[in-house]
């Protein structure tokens, strides 16, 4: 039986613990220490007895422990319900409580439980919120974990920096010693500098006076080797005493006036004025106003030092076609045709592959293709013998001369015309460079291998089957093929290539001599002329394509077959605009053909 007023202590006591649950639900769970059940009995057995209340304590937020705690509270609270419903009914009867005191036992019994149904609802909340919070926990955790993983990587990888920081810091210290040290001898040196700047204009202006002397030195020298030519064509022959020789001279003499004259009133102009799309100069160089300057473009030379080395080309342009045609035409005709050649015939052609020689950037359209001509193998030695060779064809159908056997086959040049010509070879392929240039050297030994060989094989084969009256001829004919065909290709050849190109001009020479003999030129009269073609033209056309097969970089280097048909191409250029050069000139021209008399023929 229960006792009214120990009923009321325990109702009260679960009224507090509710109202704590329902007061902090999801923030603050309270512990509950609960009492023994063996005390309960010994209260409700001794009515007088005094009632131990449990501590409460309160905590800031809900933990695992205060879940734990408190579910073991709400059920505490539940059986302490039950005990009380239990004891209510077994009290009914035995006690003296009325009908009114029971149902507000069982209202307050029905209260509190539904508070604790309420205390449930909130503490199931609880448990939601915090089953989400702790799996967030756990990815912290594992985001934690990682971080922390990479944190040690990084404080390693902090670790190797460092030492390498300390290392290179070191290294830096010893850098910057040597910095210090090197800022102290350029302080010096700029001291030195400084000192020196006064003497430095003085010095810079000897320099340049020095430079400008040297290069005029070098070409009035180049100039002078080049006008060597005409006295290896005056040289008279010593086996031919029935030529006039003073008539060769003066003829010799004659072809240079007109030919420097032509040229130096307009051919020059012609040659390396103000391009016109590549075909032609325009301007003149005799009136004082004008220069290239005034076009835009500055000369790499002085006039007065350039124009009498170029003059030294078409003069010798000049004797070689004179020299060619010979007595056949009057000596009229010989002026004329000097003077055309050194007006026109080489000064347009010239134009087409040499205009930039005199100022840079204002090339010819065969130039500006890509087509090298060094020192005037096409300019000059293939346009000339092409030329000569369509004159003497025309001058020979107009009045053909009676065939005769072949004399003796002089040479066309003697042996002091051969060492003139040698010399002034060496001005016309070195005058083509800078003083300073380290090319020269090498250039004039190419010269020499070159002319060597080419003379040795074109003597050998004739001196070798018993034919000595030819032989020397021959010889000395080879002997300047070599040189007009490394006049186009020896700035870019080596050693063993100029040996090459020798070769290739003495057998050609030879060979293209007999053709000539043989299907155009068979008379004796033709001799020289041949001589001359085959020289000039042959061993000319194979010097500038020696250019392409044996100019490439390195030793006998593969050729370079875009380059071989440039080289073609300028060559049927030069070709062609030689024959049509010489129609134009025998249209112009009056050629009144000499007949060669009997005692001017060669002796046999």
């Amino acid at each position: 039986m229960i006792s009214i007023r120990t009923f009321l202590k325990k109702l009260v006591l679960l009224l507090f613990l509710i109202f704590q649950l329902s007061m902090y639900g999801n923030s603050s769970l309270l512990v509950y220490a609960a009492e023994p059940q063996g005390q309960e009995s010994a209260d409700a057995e001794q009515p007088g007895g005094s009632t131990e209340e449990s501590d409460v304590t309160g905590q800031d937020s809900p933990t695992g422990t205060d879940i734990i705690n408190t579910t073991e509270n709400i059920d505490f609270i539940q059986q302490t319900l039950q005990s009380l419903r239990l004891e209510i009914e077994n009290s009914k009867e035995s006690t003296n409580l009325n009908k009114g005191q029971v149902q507000a036992m069982k209202d307050g019994l029905d209260l509190i439980e539904d508070k604790l149904k309420d205390a449930y609802a909130a503490l199931d909340q609880s448990r939601t919120g915090i089953s989400g919070n702790a799996e967030k926990l756990k990815e912290l955790e594992k985001l934690f974990l990682t971080g922390s993983r990479d944190v040690r990587t990084n404080s390693a990888d902090l670790a190797s920096q460092k030492s390498l920081i300390e290392d290179n810091s070191v290294r830096l210290y010893e850098l910057l010693i040597q910095l210090d040290t090197i800022d102290t001898e350029i302080k010096k040196f700029t001291r030195a500098i400084q000192e020196s700047d006064d003497q430095k204009p003085e010095e810079d202006g000897v320099t340049l006076a020095v430079n400008s002397d040297l290069k005029k030195i070098w070409m009035i020298m180049a100039t002078a080797l080049v006008f060597l030519a005409p006295l290896a064509f005056s040289f008279p022959l010593t086996d031919n005493k029935s030529v006039n020789d003073t008539s060769t001279q003066q003829s010799v003499v004659l072809a240079c006036l007109f030919a420097i004259f032509g040229y130096l009133l307009l051919g020059f102009s012609l040659m390396y004025g103000t391009t016109s799309s590549g075909w032609i100069g325009l301007g003149s160089y005799l009136f004082p106003g004008y220069s290239a300057e005034t076009e835009g473009l500055e000369p790499a030379f002085s006039l007065i030092q350039f124009m009498p080395f170029q003059a030294g080309f078409i003069v010798l342009a000049a004797l070689v076609i004179g020299t060619a045609l010979g007595r056949q035409i009057s000596a009229l005709s010989q002026a004329g045709v000097a003077f055309f050649t050194g007006t026109l015939l080489i000064p347009v052609f010239g134009h087409w592959a040499w205009a930039s020689r005199f100022t840079p950037g204002n090339k010819g359209w065969l130039e500006g293709a890509g087509f090298v001509d060094q020192a005037g193998a096409a300019v000059v030695s293939v346009v000339a013998a092409c030329f000569a060779l369509v004159v003497l064809y025309k001058l020979s159908r107009r009045s053909p001369s009676e065939q005769k056997p072949d004399g003796i086959l002089q040479s066309v040049y003697s042996a002091p015309a051969i060492l003139f010509l040698w010399l002034s070879w060496l001005g016309f392929i070195s005058g083509m460079l800078p003083f300073s240039d380290e090319r020269i050297p090498v250039v004039i030994l190419n010269a020499l291998i070159a002319a060597a060989v080419s003379g040795v094989i074109a003597f050998l084969p004739h001196a070798f089957f018993n034919q000595e009256k030819i032989a020397v001829a021959r010889g000395l004919a080879g002997f300047v093929s070599g040189l007009v065909a490394i006049s186009a290709c020896g700035q870019s050849v080596t050693f063993i290539e100029a040996a090459i190109v020798g070769l290739g001009a003495g057998i050609l020479q030879n060979l293209l001599f007999n053709f000539l003999r043989k299907l155009f030129l068979p008379h004796d009269h033709q001799i020289r002329a041949a001589y001359l073609i085959t020289i000039h033209g042959v061993a000319g056309v194979w010097g500038i394509l020696c250019v392409a097969l044996l100019g490439t970089e390195g030793n006998l280097s593969p050729p370079n077959f875009i380059q071989l048909f440039t080289q073609f191409q300028g060559i049927a250029a030069a070709i062609v605009y030689s024959i049509v050069m010489a129609y134009i000139a025998t249209f112009l021209l009056t050629f009144r053909k000499k007949r060669v008399k009997k005692a001017d023929e060669p002796a046999a």
